[in-house]
């Protein structure tokens, strides 16, 4: 019985750290995100003399 308990709470666990392993991937590629965006602002930004985000919307960039 103990033993039974143990291979539940090992996979509990298992499973419990996987999901944080997802949730921080989530959130990486979030931040991802948000990097590229705002290198795209300012890659526009400069090729437009400071117009960034409006031009880039606009669909120059």
């Amino acid at each position: 019985m103990k033993n039974t308990i143990n291979k539940a709470l090992t996979l509990l666990l298992r499973l419990l750290r996987l999901r944080r392993g997802q949730k921080e991937a989530v959130e990486a590629e979030k931040e991802d995100r948000r990097a590229k965006i705002f290198y795209l602002d300012y890659n526009c930004s400069i090729r437009h003399e400071g117009h960034g985000e409006a031009s880039r919307e606009n669909g120059c960039c």
